[in-house]
């Protein structure tokens, strides 16, 4: 093979071992945390648990923020997928700010509840929320089940109940008129620290 040809191959070699490294860092920097989603269409109730959430904090900043992404609760069944064709066009968001005390509270073997009052984005419409969450964090001294398993037991958790009206962020004026309280539950989901991931995840 001549050299002109081996040099671009090279390269490509290159920037994919690149790309493959910074995949892996990613993916070993921040962890996605199950989410539940429940609400009422078309007098049946609808629900779906997905890994499709992503909590941050900023121990310097105090900032708390989750994303939720509908989309990711779709199975790839137009029928039983239909009704979260609209909640799915765009991102569900929560930012608050933790006061310096409950930042300082998540030790190691302990759990404190707090609340957080902040603000909800969906559907290109803001409210103001006061979020009440429960921490939780062990010493990360646990076994860990295998050599090849991420451990992530040193992380700390929260748990958290949202409950919103479809009408505050206009909802029923899309083509499924959403009318009923639509519910999202995150139980022991994983707190990742503030990194430079999180304007590349983050969206509202």
């Amino acid at each position: 093979m001549k050299t002109k040809f081996i040099l671009p191959l090279l390269k490509l070699w290159i920037i994919g071992l690149i790309l493959s490294i910074n995949h892996s860092a990613f993916a070993q920097n921040v962890v996605p945390s199950n989410a539940f989603v429940e609400t009422c269409y078309n007098k049946v109730d609808c629900y779906r648990i997905s890994n499709s959430a992503f909590i941050f904090k900023n121990n310097i900043t105090g900032e708390f923020l989750l994303q939720v992404d509908f989309s990711k609760f779709k199975i790839g069944n137009d029928t039983l997928d239909d009704w979260l064709n609209d909640l799915s066009k765009t991102y569900f968001v929560f930012d608050g700010q933790l006061s310096p005390a409950d930042i300082i509270s998540i030790n190691n073997n302990s759990s404190r509840p707090c609340v957080v009052n902040g603000t909800l984005h969906f559907n290109g419409y803001t409210k103001p929320y006061r979020l009440e969450l429960n921490f939780f964090r062990s010493s990360g001294t646990g076994p860990i089940i295998s050599n090849s398993t991420p451990n992530y037991v040193d992380r700390p958790t929260v748990s958290m109940q949202i409950a919103f009206h479809a009408k505050d962020f206009h909802l029923g004026n899309r083509s499924h008129h959403y009318k009923k309280t639509i519910r999202l539950a995150i139980s022991r989901g994983y707190v990742n620290d503030w990194s430079p991931e999180v304007n590349a995840i983050i969206k509202h």
